[in-house]
């Protein structure tokens, strides 16, 4: 999943951009709404 490779990613990086971050929250969102059973 493109997603967890991201976040891998980014807990594995050192420097860790804003756009990264938003990245990040943003697929935080997406493993919660599947997580949930809704529909991204």
């Amino acid at each position: 999943m493109k997603c967890l490779m991201i976040i891998v990613k980014c807990c594995n990086n050192v420097h860790i951009t804003v756009q990264e971050i938003q990245i990040w929250m943003f697929c935080l969102y997406l493993v919660k709404w599947m997580g949930d059973g809704l529909p991204p």
